[in-house]
């Protein structure tokens, strides 16, 4: 390529027309062509840093926009797109070195403040990500990537007054943003206002047919029926448009939904099946398993009784733990409907506890570091970083329930850090809670796209709770099992509130009548009274889940096994376990 500017700003020119009309390869051709970069004209330069950032060939956009950077270190414009590449590269912490550079420079620069909720997002950082977002948006109120952004940090952080408001700001906005009434319908779907949130989601699917998770919310805020038949026709009928490969799964997740409340199995769990072979990933992650086998044997009753004393003594928190889909978040809401209860949903926090507790820069165990700060100013540190988390926004509660079921691994620092704490297992028939979570788009959950995988994931977790229940004192983990709660609410919701300290309160029998927004996918269910519907769910599709069956046969209770039987499979526990010993 000749070094005349002008032909290369030519070429530059060309390849941006052909891009912004999708002929993506052509535009590439051209910049494959470039092979020498015009320096000393930086407007030329500026052109190809964005070509080759539009391309995602960010190894030759790190190039030009350090040299752009090095050359005029005080444009915060060039820091910006600087740190933008970085953002595609994943270079995060450069990113924002580069970006809080940009703001000292210009602080009247919206981007930057952008890119940094951005970034924050990424990292499931909601509660940072706010205030540079809402900072943007005074200096730019009329970005809608910002109000997207700052509409889903609200509703992360569980602040869906302030969401609502930044939703209805982006419609007014632009009133064809179909991203605006999805994320408006999340909020009153969370606030339990699913008629007005269908209403919303209804709104989004007529601006853009291929919005998959507007259908899915759509699906999971309403029961379905035959009077449904133009929507469900019409569902089918996208599946034959070109869209993402998300979109495509989530509405072969809502079709699932809509065929089970129709009570046509087959279809629905071939919808399941399309579902989760779509978002499946390549590999199975076994670290959490790995982890486990290495550091388990730590926590001993010795050790327990050792650090009795030095933990929190605090007991205002209250662990609900287990598999997904296993009745936690209608714990959650019976204990959160007391008047001295309130529930904190699915936190982070013990396993970014963990994380500290194990960075990356320290070479020595989890198991080395942890005897470190046993005993010492740090512990205390750790726990009390967490009870101002757990008690952000809950006024006086003296019980405030924390439902990550993945705690499950953690109930040995749980323990530690907190010996007061209150620790419910929430259990569910193995079958109907494998398949609840097939049938569920789990976010961040990836062994939930395959049902071997599930069960191995099943298994582990109750090796898992065998482990903690021989080390701790019996009655530590209290076990709350979802078959006895739907079918004696009282006794066992009176059991359960006994079990964390507290007197009874009718108001427990009423959580639905709860206004805490609930934000997980048990939202449709728990505002609702307790219904025994959802118990042996799995029978409607025994014949489809027979591997399953095999693989869980020694977890079932016999009247599980009779079920099948009726269902004409007849397995036997000895003929399966000489098969799969």
């Amino acid at each position: 390529m000749p070094h005349n500017n002008k032909n290369i700003n030519t070429q530059i020119q060309s390849a941006i027309q052909l891009f912004n009309k999708g002929e993506v390869d052509a535009a590439q051709e051209i910049f494959d062509q470039i092979t020498d970069l015009p320096e000393e004209d930086t407007g030329v330069l500026v052109q190809l840093g964005e070509l080759a950032s539009r391309l995602g060939e960010n190894v030759a956009a790190i190039n030009i926009y350090s040299k752009l950077v090095e050359k005029y270190p005080g444009n915060a414009g060039y820091l910006d797109s600087f740190a933008q590449v970085c953002v595609n590269n994943g270079m995060l912490a450069q990113a924002e070195l580069l970006l809080n550079k940009a703001i000292e420079i210009n602080p009247d620069f919206h981007s930057p403040y952008m890119q940094l909720g951005y970034i924050a997002s990424m990292g499931s950082q909601y509660s940072a990500a706010i205030e540079p977002l809402k900072k943007a948006l005074k200096l730019k109120p009329s970005e809608p990537i910002t109000y997207i952004n700052l509409v889903i940090a609200l509703i992360q952080t569980k602040q869906f007054d302030d969401a609502y408001e930044y939703a209805k700001k982006l419609i007014r906005l632009q009133p064809e943003n179909e991203k605006g009434y999805h994320l408006l319908g999340v909020v009153l779907k969370m606030l339990g206002r699913f008629d007005e949130a269908v209403t919303n989601f209804e709104k989004a699917i007529r601006l853009n047919k291929t919005l998959g998770t507007s259908y899915y919310d759509l699906a999971s805020s309403k029961k379905f029926s035959d009077v449904n038949s133009v929507f469900i026709k019409n569902a089918e009928k996208t599946l034959q448009s070109s869209m993402f490969a998300k979109d495509r799964a989530f509405i072969h997740y809502a079709l699932g939904k809509i065929y089970n409340d129709c009570k046509e199995w087959g279809m629905a769990f071939d919808n399941y099946k399309q579902a989760n072979l779509i978002g499946k990933p390549p590999l199975l992650d076994r670290t959490p398993a790995d982890v486990f086998k290495k550091t388990h044997k730590f926590y001993t009753k010795k050790m327990f009784q050792q650090v009795a004393d030095t933990g929190s003594q605090s007991e205002t928190p209250v662990f609900v733990l287990g598999m997904p889909r296993s009745g936690s978040t209608l714990i959650e809401q019976i204990i959160s409907s007391h008047p001295d209860g309130a529930g904190a949903g699915e936190l982070k926090e013990i396993a970014n506890i963990i994380t500290n507790i194990c960075q990356a820069d320290k070479r020595s165990s989890y198991v080395q570091e942890l005897k470190k700060i046993l005993h010492t100013e740090d512990m205390a540190l750790h726990a009390d970083q967490y009870l101002k988390v757990l008690r952000d926004s809950r006024g006086e509660a003296s019980r405030i329930v924390d439902k990550m079921p993945d705690n499950f691994l953690h109930i040995g620092l749980i323990n530690t850090f907190f010996p007061k704490a209150h620790i419910i297992h929430a259990v569910r028939s193995p079958l109907d809670t494998c398949l609840s979570c097939y049938f569920m788009p789990l976010k961040n959950v990836h062994w939930a796209f395959d049902l071997d995988w599930i069960f191995e994931r099943y298994a582990f977790y109750r090796s898992v709770m065998d482990y903690w229940h021989s080390v701790l004192p019996a009655g530590k983990i209290i076990e709350v099992r979802y078959e006895d709660l739907v079918a004696n609410p009282e006794e066992q919701s009176k059991r359960l509130i006994e079990s964390i300290g507290l007197e009874w309160d009718p108001a427990c029998l009423e959580f639905y009548k709860d206004n805490r927004a609930v934000s997980t996918a048990s939202v449709w269910q728990v505002r609702q009274p307790i219904y025994t519907s959802s118990s042996k769910r799995w029978v409607n599709y025994a014949q489809n889940i027979k591997p399953l069956v095999m693989e869980l046969w020694d977890y079932l209770e016999e009247d599980d096994r009779d079920e099948l039987e009726r269902q004409g499979i007849k397995l036997k526990k000895k003929w399966y376990s000489s098969i799969f010993k």
